[in-house]
Protein backbone atom coordinates (compact mmCIF):
# COMPACT_ATOMS: atom_id res chain seq x y z
CA UNK A 1 0.00 0.00 0.00
CA UNK A 2 0.87 3.47 -0.69
CA UNK A 3 0.19 6.98 0.92
CA UNK A 4 0.98 10.55 0.37
CA UNK A 5 1.15 13.17 3.60
CA UNK A 6 0.24 10.87 6.16
CA UNK A 7 0.52 11.79 9.96
CA UNK A 8 0.20 9.26 13.32
CA UNK A 9 -0.06 10.14 16.60
CA UNK A 10 0.26 8.07 19.78
CA UNK A 11 -1.93 8.93 22.60
CA UNK A 12 -1.31 6.98 26.45
CA UNK A 13 -3.65 7.81 29.29
CA UNK A 14 -4.82 10.93 27.28
CA UNK A 15 -1.62 12.47 26.32
CA UNK A 16 0.20 12.68 23.17
CA UNK A 17 3.28 10.57 23.39
CA UNK A 18 4.77 11.23 19.56
CA UNK A 19 3.60 12.32 16.50
CA UNK A 20 5.17 11.07 13.24
CA UNK A 21 4.28 12.88 9.72
CA UNK A 22 5.78 11.97 6.50
CA UNK A 23 5.37 13.14 2.98
CA UNK A 24 4.66 9.35 1.97
CA UNK A 25 4.69 5.94 2.87
CA UNK A 26 5.31 2.34 1.88
CA UNK A 27 3.45 -0.67 3.94
CA UNK A 28 5.23 -3.76 4.07
CA UNK A 29 2.27 -5.43 5.80
CA UNK A 30 3.96 -9.02 5.66
CA UNK A 31 6.82 -7.39 7.62
CA UNK A 32 4.60 -5.13 9.78
CA UNK A 33 6.91 -1.79 8.57
CA UNK A 34 6.81 1.14 6.83
CA UNK A 35 8.69 3.28 4.47
CA UNK A 36 8.76 6.42 4.63
CA UNK A 37 10.35 9.74 2.88
CA UNK A 38 10.54 12.94 4.28
CA UNK A 39 9.99 12.78 8.13
CA UNK A 40 9.16 14.37 10.94
CA UNK A 41 8.98 12.95 14.25
CA UNK A 42 7.48 14.78 17.26
CA UNK A 43 8.60 13.13 20.97
CA UNK A 44 6.42 14.83 24.43
CA UNK A 45 8.31 13.85 27.18
CA UNK A 46 6.73 13.93 30.53
CA UNK A 47 8.48 16.53 31.93
CA UNK A 48 6.87 18.70 29.10
CA UNK A 49 9.71 18.84 26.56
CA UNK A 50 9.34 18.47 23.27
CA UNK A 51 11.78 16.96 20.42
CA UNK A 52 11.51 17.33 16.90
CA UNK A 53 13.25 14.88 14.96
CA UNK A 54 13.82 14.84 10.85
CA UNK A 55 15.26 12.86 8.08
CA UNK A 56 14.87 12.08 4.33
CA UNK A 57 13.91 8.44 4.98
CA UNK A 58 12.96 6.07 7.57
CA UNK A 59 11.27 2.75 8.72
CA UNK A 60 8.24 2.34 11.11
CA UNK A 61 8.26 -1.11 12.96
CA UNK A 62 4.76 -1.06 13.75
CA UNK A 63 5.08 -4.01 16.49
CA UNK A 64 7.35 -2.51 18.44
CA UNK A 65 7.05 1.38 17.38
CA UNK A 66 10.64 1.77 16.83
CA UNK A 67 11.53 4.67 14.20
CA UNK A 68 14.71 4.22 12.26
CA UNK A 69 15.77 7.52 10.31
CA UNK A 70 18.34 7.77 7.34
CA UNK A 71 19.96 11.23 5.40
CA UNK A 72 20.78 14.41 6.87
CA UNK A 73 18.70 13.31 10.53
CA UNK A 74 18.40 16.81 12.87
CA UNK A 75 17.12 16.56 16.47
CA UNK A 76 16.44 19.79 17.58
CA UNK A 77 14.87 20.43 21.24
CA UNK A 78 12.09 23.18 22.71
CA UNK A 79 15.33 24.73 24.59
CA UNK A 80 17.32 25.23 21.29
CA UNK A 81 20.00 22.35 21.03
CA UNK A 82 20.15 20.74 17.62
CA UNK A 83 21.99 17.94 17.04
CA UNK A 84 22.39 16.76 13.49
CA UNK A 85 23.73 13.21 12.29
CA UNK A 86 23.11 11.04 9.41
CA UNK A 87 21.61 8.24 10.51
CA UNK A 88 19.21 7.78 13.81
CA UNK A 89 17.07 5.04 15.61
CA UNK A 90 14.27 5.68 18.11
CA UNK A 91 13.69 2.98 20.36
CA UNK A 92 10.57 3.18 21.75
CA UNK A 93 10.65 0.65 25.02
CA UNK A 94 13.33 2.34 26.59
CA UNK A 95 12.37 6.03 24.97
CA UNK A 96 16.19 6.70 23.27
CA UNK A 97 17.28 8.31 20.78
CA UNK A 98 20.52 6.58 19.13
CA UNK A 99 23.49 6.07 16.53
CA UNK A 100 26.97 5.24 15.86
CA UNK A 101 27.47 7.59 13.23
CA UNK A 102 29.19 10.63 13.51
CA UNK A 103 27.28 13.52 15.64
CA UNK A 104 27.22 17.78 15.95
CA UNK A 105 25.50 19.20 18.51
CA UNK A 106 25.01 22.70 18.95
CA UNK A 107 23.60 25.30 21.30
CA UNK A 108 23.39 28.81 22.23
CA UNK A 109 27.06 28.77 24.30
CA UNK A 110 28.40 24.99 23.32
CA UNK A 111 29.40 23.40 20.22
CA UNK A 112 30.14 18.92 20.65
CA UNK A 113 31.12 17.01 18.25
CA UNK A 114 32.06 13.06 18.30
CA UNK A 115 31.08 9.62 17.05
CA UNK A 116 28.05 7.96 18.63
CA UNK A 117 24.87 8.97 20.72
CA UNK A 118 22.54 7.82 23.17
CA UNK A 119 19.96 10.08 24.15
CA UNK A 120 17.61 9.24 27.11
CA UNK A 121 13.94 11.41 26.38
CA UNK A 122 12.69 10.85 29.72
CA UNK A 123 15.67 11.17 31.78
CA UNK A 124 16.40 14.50 29.75
CA UNK A 125 20.08 12.87 29.26
CA UNK A 126 22.44 12.60 26.11
CA UNK A 127 25.85 11.07 25.96
CA UNK A 128 28.07 11.64 23.04
CA UNK A 129 30.25 7.70 23.08
CA UNK A 130 33.59 8.49 21.45
CA UNK A 131 35.85 10.67 20.03
CA UNK A 132 34.25 13.95 22.28
CA UNK A 133 35.26 17.38 21.32
CA UNK A 134 33.73 20.72 23.15
CA UNK A 135 33.61 24.21 21.95
CA UNK A 136 32.23 26.51 24.14
CA UNK A 137 31.15 29.79 22.68
CA UNK A 138 31.84 33.28 24.39
CA UNK A 139 29.89 36.29 23.64
CA UNK A 140 31.58 38.93 22.34
CA UNK A 141 31.58 42.03 23.68
CA UNK A 142 31.03 46.06 21.98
Amino acid sequence: MHLEKIRFVEDKHGEKTWELEAKSVHQYQDQNMMVLEEIKVTFYSKGGRTFYLTGKQGKVYQDSKNVELMGDVVLTSDDGYQLKTHSASYCDAEKTVSTSDPVEIEGEQIRLTGKGMLIHTEDKTFKILSQVKTQLKGKKKI
